[in-house]
């Protein structure tokens, strides 16, 4: 009778402790706890110096913090259906070089651990993490992306607009056509024309005597103020770009 009240009490307890870590996501067979986002939430800061995954933020809500998670278990999924699998030993290396590079003993990682409430088991599958998401981000994003040179001029242009030190430089083009040439209703078409015969394209009637001249690259230093408002605001200043 005694070992059935035990074994009762036992089983009372276990289920009490199931109720207790509360299941917040389930990926698979991985199943994602309380529990286990809190102690990552706990060691948010110290987990932030090993792995960018966790990003910039303060701090983590707990379905950001289970986001995280379950990328982390596709990641893992995704290399492995490629053969990619980390084992204990790259981790190991991996750790090793960490602590070269940083000049750091076993015994100092310890204690920094130690010093921001993380285990070394803790640790280690952080860093096999991080060998992970380094190898999808290599073998299967960067192959995905594709940026133009134009893209990254347009970024630049665009982050450092109110650089005073920033200096713009044109290709400008010089159009000429005497007005005698041109029916007063069609003066309206003179843009168009100068993109036309700017792109080899089949000048409009009327307009066969347009001539152009390049004069180069300037830069913004050898031009007056005004010239330069209207080519960093063309449309405001209602100034067509000429292609």
């Amino acid at each position: 009778m005694k070992g059935l009240i035990l074994f009762a009490l036992i089983f009372s307890q276990i289920l009490h402790a199931e109720l207790i870590n509360k299941i917040i996501a389930v990926f698979d067979d991985q199943i994602i706890t309380l529990a286990q986002s809190q102690r990552i939430s706990d060691t948010l800061k110290a987990r932030k110096t090993i792995s960018p995954k966790y990003g910039d933020k303060e701090s983590l809500t707990l379905a950001e913090i289970a986001r995280i998670q379950i990328e982390s278990f596709l990641i893992r999924n995704k290399l492995e259906e490629m053969g990619y699998i980390i084992d204990d030993n790259q981790v190991e290396a991996q750790i090793r070089d960490t602590e070269k590079r940083l000049n750091l003993s076993r015994e100092a990682l310890l204690q920094f651990l130690t010093t921001n409430n993380m285990t070394f088991e803790e640790y280690f599958d952080l860093v096999r993490q991080s060998i992970e998401h380094n190898i999808f981000n290599g073998r299967v994003i960067e192959p995905l992306v594709t940026i133009t040179d134009q893209e990254i001029k347009n970024t630049f242009y665009k982050k450092n607009i109110g650089d005073k030190t920033f200096t713009f430089k044109y290709t400008l083009e010089d159009f000429y056509i005497s007005k005698n040439d041109i029916p007063s209703s069609q003066m309206n078409e003179l843009v168009s024309a100068a993109k036309s015969q700017k792109t080899g394209g089949t000048l409009p009637a009327g307009f066969t005597t347009l001539a152009t001249n390049s004069l180069g690259n300037v830069t913004e230093d050898t031009l007056s103020a005004d010239l330069n408002k209207l080519l960093k605001t063309p449309m405001k200043a209602n100034l067509p770009t000429l292609y």
